[in-house]
């Protein structure tokens, strides 16, 4: 089987996601690849896409399908999501880490 063109792997994302406007990304329709006529998508409910994934485990994932990279979280905020919580980072040298952020020693944002 040949791998999907673009055009195939960016309509599956529009059709779960939307296609993208100036709503969901400050900026998208000057972006020097943006194709005006491509189908126009509403969003799906990510209840619909992932429907036992729960409340914390949508929030989450909404907050990383996010187009608008500015808005999109980072991996810090990924990885310090209630989401994770209940996961124990356990750190046998320096005791036990408060997030998975610190686990990894991921820098703290200035």
């Amino acid at each position: 089987m040949p791998p999907p063109l673009p055009s195939d792997q960016l309509f599956h994302i529009f059709r779960s996601l939307g296609t993208p406007d100036e709503g969901a990304w400050w900026g998208v329709t000057r972006m020097p690849n943006y194709v005006a006529e491509y189908p126009q998508w509403q969003p799906r409910s990510l209840e619909g896409i992932a429907p036992n994934l729960g409340g914390a485990g949508l929030s989450l994932l909404g907050s990383m399908l996010t187009y608008d990279p500015l808005r999109r979280a980072t991996c810090r905020q990924v990885l310090e999501h209630e989401y994770f919580a209940d996961l124990d980072f356990t750190k046998p040298e320096n005791g036990r880490a408060k997030t998975a952020a610190d686990a990894l020693e991921l820098p703290h944002p200035h």
